[in-house]
Order: C-alpha cells, then structure tokens, then sequence
C-alpha cells in the first residue's frame, strides 16, 4: 500500500475525481481553497471525519465530507496510474496551475476540468486558439472547408483545436499540421487508452502537437465523456467551426456551448435542411463561408477580428 506521505497532491486530486459522489465543481473548489490555507491536499485526503472536523481551518467545513470519502484504496490506484502517465512521457496540470489554460478558467469557471493529463508541449495552448469540429461522414465540400481553416488557422499562427474523431477532427488536425501549424487534440478516453494515428507521434515529438485528455487515464471511450470533452473544445477556442453537424450530434453541442460561451460561432453544412445549420444559425451562429459560396481568407479573418464583439453586444445590454 502507498503511504499518504508518497502520494502526490496531483495522485490525491485524480484519487478524489475517480470517488463517486465528489462532483467538478467541488474539487476546484476545494483546491483553491486549500492552497488558499496552505493545506497540501495529500495531508487531508483520506482523514477520517473526526480529525477533518476538528484540523480544518473555519469556513472549510464543507470540504469534511469529500476529503473523508475518498477511499485508501483509490489513492493506491490512482498513484499508480499517475506514475504510468509520468513513466509514459506524460505530465499533469491541474486546475489553478500556472500552466493550467486561463481561457477555460475564464469561461468555465469551477465547471472547467480540475486537471489534465498531457502528451506534448501545453506550451501551444497559450497560442490563440482556433476549435474546429464536425462530423466523422462529413461532405466533401466540408472536409475542404475543415482542411482551408486548418490552413488558415496556422499560416496566421493559431492553435488548432479539436477532438480526435475520423471526420473533420483529424483532417482539421492533419491539415493544420501539413502547413506547419500546431494543433491541440482533446479525446475523450484516458490518455493510456488513446491510440492515435501514427502520424501522430513525430508531431508531438517535434513540439507542433499535444494530447489532452480529462478522462481517468485507463477509461474507454464512452460517449458522455465525449460530451463533456465537447465543452472543453468550445471554451478554449477564440473562434469555434462547426462543420455538417448533424440534428443530434457531438459537434451541434460543442456549437451549442461555444454560443453560451459567447464565442464567434462559424457553421457550415452541405445539406442544410438535414442538419442543425438553421437551428445553430437562430441561435447566433455565422455561415463559414460568404455569400459568393467559396472559401474566403478574408471573410473568416473579418470573423477573428471581431470574435470579442458578441461579447461586448451582451455586455451593452445590461
């Protein structure tokens, strides 16, 4: 068994993410408030109530119940799995780390993800952001679009951002990459359970990709991981593309929370009556595409520029 003295804060907070009942916001609130108190987290996880009651600081009587529920035997696996992320070329942010993205502090707040485990430079997620997304059948025009954007997007130094899906997720990515950009990949499972495209490998290596994950490292993909991944892709982009989303999909989400987000929205689909085009388009989004129907730098760069002023309109309104 691993002793709480060589448990690390990061193995203490995965141990507390994998404890049933200790929700998102909790955790981020919980590890602010203890740096806050200069209360290390390893010292405290685990304790039994009677001694949390009586050691913590007043006002953090709220944290007893979820620092008692975390179990010894989650902490000895989640250091194990901490250690294989390290030993496997990984590292951990957490949420209130320097490192950590402030654009999802900024837009999530105690929703965003408490930490991540990365493969490859998080440097590139302090480049300004593009989140492209879309279907995994998407059209030809739309793989075309994906592919432009990418091109856009790092020929003018953005960091292209989106999940790991066949579809417009890896052509974006592989585009992007072709033009000597840098791209972020968010996916869904663990990190020890991706296995991406070998392609992948010598970008991460060479400092132009990272491999982000917010899963526990050895889960499955599953579908509401997939979701709540989404999320994360909408608040880190500046300007979010929505490529052939579908009336029910992933990607109408990911477009659905960048608009609450109040982002710059871009969305195109080929068929728009069988899509969510319309829906997104009452709801605040922009055609990716100008009148004329052709790809346009111009246009979409008209976009970037003005990406804050949806939120400056919202602002005026109060």
């Amino acid at each position: 068994m691993t002793t709480k003295q060589e448990i690390s804060d990061t193995a203490c907070l995965l141990a507390m993410l994998m404890t049933p009942g200790v929700g998102v916001v909790t955790l981020n609130r919980l590890v602010l408030a203890l740096h806050q108190a200069g209360i290390p987290l390893h010292a405290v996880a685990s304790s039994p109530e009677s001694v949390l009651g009586k050691g913590l600081p007043a006002g953090l009587e709220w944290a007893v119940q979820p620092l008692s529920s975390c179990e010894s035997a989650t902490l000895d696996r989640a250091s194990l799995l901490y250690q294989r992320v390290l030993d496997t070329g990984g590292q951990w942010v957490l949420y209130g780390d320097e490192e950590y993205p402030e654009i999802l502090s900024q837009c999530m707040g105690y929703y965003a993800p408490p930490m991540f485990s990365v493969y490859g430079d998080l440097e590139l997620l302090k480049q300004p952001g593009v989140s492209i997304v879309g279907a995994r059948d998407a059209s030809e025009h739309g793989v075309a679009l994906a592919k432009e954007l990418a091109r856009w997007s790092a020929e003018n130094g953005r960091c292209v951002i989106s999940g790991g899906a066949q579809g417009i997720d890896l052509c974006a990515h592989q585009a992007a990459l072709e033009s000597d950009g840098t791209t972020a990949l968010f996916i869904p499972e663990g990190c020890l359970s991706f296995s991406g495209p070998k392609w992948l490998r010598d970008y991460i290596d060479g400092g132009k990709a990272v491999v982000i994950s917010q899963s526990i490292p050895d889960t499955p993909w599953t579908t509401s991981a997939a979701l709540t991944r989404n999320k994360t892709i909408a608040a880190l982009g500046e300007l979010v593309c929505t490529i052939d989303p579908g009336v029910s999909s992933g990607s109408r989400q990911t477009a659905e929370h960048a608009l609450r987000f109040e982002k710059r929205s871009l969305i195109y689909a080929y068929d728009k009556l069988n899509s969510a085009y319309h829906d997104l388009m009452r709801e605040g989004a922009y055609p990716a595409i100008s009148e004329s129907g052709q790809w346009d730098d111009a246009y979409v760069e008209h976009h970037w520029r003005n990406r804050q002023h949806d939120k400056q309109e919202q602002t005026e309104l109060f």
